[in-house]
């Protein structure tokens, strides 16, 4: 039940009073529902996550968290492109994918984030087969750079910590915040007109959105074993998401922006510890569930932030319970 103080047909209602769901749907949408209807059907996981004819574009789509979100897109109706620079991924991926019941479907575009003229040249590709875009996830990103001996050397002082300090190599810094963080910027920028088509198409009729993949690594003050460079890529990135859902909920763009911070999750970022004993000390170290995400649990939270559009601005965090031991 629904407390309120408004006007139901004509009459107002106290704010102590309470109203079914069926009146409060009335009252504010103007919806004319049985209370039956509303509970049995509006509340039905394929009524939720009902995505068809909508269209979604995934950077690094074609392996990790990228064609999970990808998946689960397209398994709820949705045409999904998924982009990258090796074409060769893109299509296996898309092979692998198979046929979706629901209607939707993954289609490969070669694209790298990092260069200004194939993220143009990929929109173009784009618009050329729609004429709008629902959904932009902005998933790829790198971690490079990463400088185990930092941690080794703090116990040893302050000339040894300096000493690790300066064997970051610069253009490091430069790799990983260009595809991490400036990235996201002009790909948002590229697709931003067509993104802006998807109100007026009704698909949906809420507007477009999108979500940026960061990490619970931004939200960490420690460094993770010398990920220095990386972690305030994504702390960059945090911030960026932000100003993109500040300056974007204007009326004459209205495009939500929203942030899913993932902790561990199969990927080849994540696949590159040394040893499969090495993984599992890091799970054990402070994930609470005591394994790596799955698959399935990236899925829903995708959908919820395509599907959901009362969120605005918010950064979403999918950790195992990791927050919980670490700061």
């Amino acid at each position: 039940m629904c407390e309120v103080d408004n006007l139901v047909l004509g009459h107002r209602v106290p704010t102590h009073a309470t109203l079914s769901p069926a009146a409060f749907a009335l009252l504010h949408y103007g919806i004319q529902a049985s209370p039956t209807a509303i509970m049995s059907h509006e509340f039905a996981a394929a009524s939720l996550f009902n995505l068809q004819g909508q269209v979604a574009v995934v950077t690094g789509g074609g392996t990790g968290l990228g064609i999970m979100a990808a998946r689960a897109l397209a398994a709820n109706g949705m045409r999904v492109y998924i982009t990258g620079r090796r074409k060769e991924v893109l299509d296996k991926a898309v092979e692998e994918s198979g046929a979706f019941e629901s209607g939707g479907s993954i289609v490969a575009i070669q694209m790298d984030v990092t260069d200004r003229e194939s993220i143009l040249a990929g929109v173009k590709a784009i618009e050329q087969k729609e004429e709008f875009i629902s959904l932009l996830v902005n998933n790829a990103g790198i971690a490079k750079g990463i400088e185990k001996n930092l941690s080794k050397s703090k116990a040893q002082g302050v000339e040894a910590y300096s000493r690790a300090m300066l064997d970051f190599k610069e253009d490091m810094w430069d790799l990983v915040y260009k595809t991490n963080v400036a990235s996201v910027w002009y790909v948002s920028g590229a697709f931003l007109p067509l993104l802006g088509k998807a109100k007026a198409a009704s698909a949906p009729k809420e507007g477009a959105s999108v979500i940026n993949l960061t990490s619970i690594s931004g939200l960490l003050r420690e460094d993770q074993d010398g990920q220095e460079i990386y972690n305030s890529s994504k702390a960059a990135l945090i911030s960026l998401t932000n100003l993109m859902a500040t300056e974007f909920k204007a009326p004459e763009i209205g495009i939500r922006v929203n942030s899913i911070a993932p902790g561990v999750f199969p990927s080849e970022m994540t696949t590159s510890f040394p040893s499969a004993e090495d993984r599992k000390a890091y799970l054990d170290m402070g994930y609470v569930v005591g394994r790596a995400g799955l698959p399935s649990e990236m899925a829903q939270t995708v959908l919820f932030l395509a599907a959901n559009h009362f969120v605005h601005g918010q950064h979403l965090v999918i950790d195992g319970g990791f927050m919980l031991n670490h700061r």
